[in-house]
C-alpha cells in the first residue's frame, strides 16, 4: 500500500517492501503546450555534493558512472509518470548517502515561465520488481511565482534502509541554483553563463550536451554514462498532454 506524503515527510521503503533491491521513481506534471521539463538525478556523498559532474543524471548523461541509476527518458506518460529514473539500489555506491530528484523548466527564464503554472506535478517511488507503488507526493506548485527548478523528492540512506522524503524546494535560479547547492560544476559554468560565452574547451562541450542541440533519440536508450563530446541526445516529446525543511529521520 502506497504511503501519501506532504512536504516535509518521510518514509521508510525498507519497511514497506522487504528485501527491496530496486525502484522506479516516477515525476509527472501538467503544463500548457510550449513548457519543457526536464527531470534529473543526483547522487550525492556524505558531504551533500556530487563527487563529480558525472553524477548528475540527465538527458545528455543518462546513466550513473557505476550504472545504478539511469534516465529512461520521456515520451508518451506511462500511468501518468511523464519521466521515471531507475535506481538498482544494490549497485549504488557505499559513498552515495542520498539521490536527489530536480525538475526543471527548459530556458524557462528566457521564455517567461516558471512553476506557478505547473500544475498536477507529482514524484512517486515504485518497486521494480512488482511495479507496487511505495510513495508518492503530489506538489502544492500553486504557492510558486519565479521558481524555474524544483526538487521533488530525494532517497536517502538511515543506517541499513533506503527510505523516501518529499523535498518540494523551489529555485528561482534555476540550474544554477540546483549547482550551487549540490556541487554540479558544469551546471555553475553553463547555467551562470546562460549557454553563452567563450565556446572553447570542456566548457563548450558540455554547453553543447545542455543545449539540446543534438539530433536523435535517447528515449530507451541502454547505453552508459554520455562520452563528453558525443551524440547522445535527447528526443524532443510533446508537452501538451498530461503532466499535472526536511525532517531528519
Amino acid at each position: 500500500m502506497t504511503v501519501t506524503l506532504t512536504k516535509g515527510g518521510n518514509v521508510s521503503l525498507s519497511k514497506q517492501a522487504p528485501g527491496l533491491t530496486g525502484v522506479t521513481v516516477g515525476l509527472g506534471w501538467q503544463a500548457n503546450t510550449g513548457y519543457e521539463l526536464d527531470a534529473s538525478a543526483l547522487l550525492c556523498d556524505a558531504s551533500g555534493k556530487v563527487p563529480s559532474d558525472r553524477h548528475f543524471v540527465f538527458f545528455n548523461n543518462l546513466t550513473s558512472p557505476d550504472g545504478s541509476v539511469r534516465h529512461v527518458g520521456g515520451g508518451s506518460p506511462v500511468d501518468g509518470d511523464d519521466q521515471r529514473i531507475e535506481i538498482d539500489l544494490t549497485r549504488v555506491p557505499d559513498s552515495v548517502e542520498k539521490i536527489v530528484f530536480p525538475v526543471s523548466l527548459y530556458e524557462g527564464a528566457a521564455r517567461g515561465q516558471s512553476f506557478g503554472q505547473v500544475h498536477r506535478a507529482h514524484i512517486r517511488v515504485l518497486d521494480r520488481e512488482d511495479g507496487a507503488e511505495l510513495a508518492r507526493y503530489d506538489l502544492a506548485t500553486g504557492g510558486l511565482a519565479d521558481e524555474t527548478a524544483l526538487v521533488f523528492g530525494e532517497l536517502y540512506r538511515h543506517g541499513a534502509q533506503w527510505k523516501f522524503r518529499a523535498v518540494g524546494q523551489g529555485y528561482a535560479s534555476g540550474l544554477a541554483g540546483i549547482a550551487a547547492d549540490y556541487g554540479v560544476d558544469v551546471l555553475k559554468a553553463v547555467s551562470y553563463k546562460h549557454l553563452r560565452g567563450p565556446e572553447t574547451g570542456r566548457n563548450h562541450e558540455w554547453r553543447s550536451l545542455l543545449s539540446k542541440k543534438h539530433s536523435g533519440s535517447h528515449a530507451g536508450a541502454t547505453g552508459g554514462t554520455a562520452t563528453v563530446g558525443g551524440d547522445m541526445a535527447r528526443r524532443r516529446r510533446s508537452r501538451s498532454g498530461r503532466a499535472p525543511s526536511r525532517s531528519d529521520e
